[in-house]
């Protein structure tokens, strides 16, 4: 008796076949909508950026309030208030900023980049004109565990690690200050003891590491690019 022939469908090669087909035309729908909103998404992270630079100095420019702009402000004031500067390292071109209204300098905005608990950390700090002070922080870019290191991106309200680091004395006679972590529940005693974030304890260590070390090379380049005439 002749074997009854199975249509394609009930055979074993027809599931994976489907599931290729299904995955290439979803893969290719996706990629489609990526390339196509690119660009909004490289504006969007470009106002971004920006935005953090100005909201650290927003205790410094009285005439706005940076949390409050549109986005479609943000580059007005960025061109208003900001210069685009770059120094070069051992790590390649590092962008920083000046940071002027109405020809007088409020500070400077220097980019750093670490490693945390599970990949690279970015961040923006802004210091006074001479460095001794730093201001405050944001970090733009981490992949932090939710809840816990991806704390490290909230803001000085919510953070005791960022509201005890800012105001701090980072250069004391030309050496930056050895800071100390505590844990959160304590409460500071010394100038350069800052509260980690609980659960944390690497991101809290890494960005430190991330500060220090970072700011250790940008420094003396920067201090090289004055000495030269800015």
């Amino acid at each position: 008796m002749a074997q009854e022939k199975k249509l394609f469908r009930e055979t074993a090669l027809y599931p994976i076949i489907f599931m290729v087909i299904i995955t290439v035309i979803f893969v290719g729908l996706l990629s489609l909508f990526y390339n196509s909103e690119k660009s909004r998404i490289d504006d969007n992270q470009e106002i971004l950026y920006y935005r953090q630079i100005l909201e650290i100095f927003n205790d410094k420019i009285a005439e706005v309030d940076f949390y409050e702009i549109q986005d479609d402000q943000v580059l007005e004031f960025k061109d208003k208030y900001l210069m685009d500067f770059e120094l070069t390292s051992e790590k390649g071109l590092r962008r920083y900023f000046k940071v002027v209204d109405n020809g007088l300098v409020l500070g400077y905005c220097f980019d750093i980049i670490g490693a945390g608990l599970w990949g690279t950390m970015k961040a923006v700090v802004g210091f006074e004109p001479n460095l001794e002070t730093l201001i405050d922080f944001n970090v733009y870019e981490q992949v932090e565990t939710p809840g816990l290191g991806g704390r490290i991106a909230e803001p000085a309200d919510k953070l005791n690690l960022r509201a005890d680091l800012k105001g701090t004395r980072f250069l004391d006679s030309g050496k930056i200050t050895n800071y100390k972590l505590i844990s959160e529940s304590s409460s500071p005693d010394k100038s350069n003891e800052i509260r980690q974030i609980t659960g944390a304890t690497i991101t809290s260590s890494s960005f430190l590491k991330m500060l220090n070390q970072e700011m250790s090379i940008l420094i003396p380049l920067f201090q090289e690019e004055m000495a030269k005439g800015e």
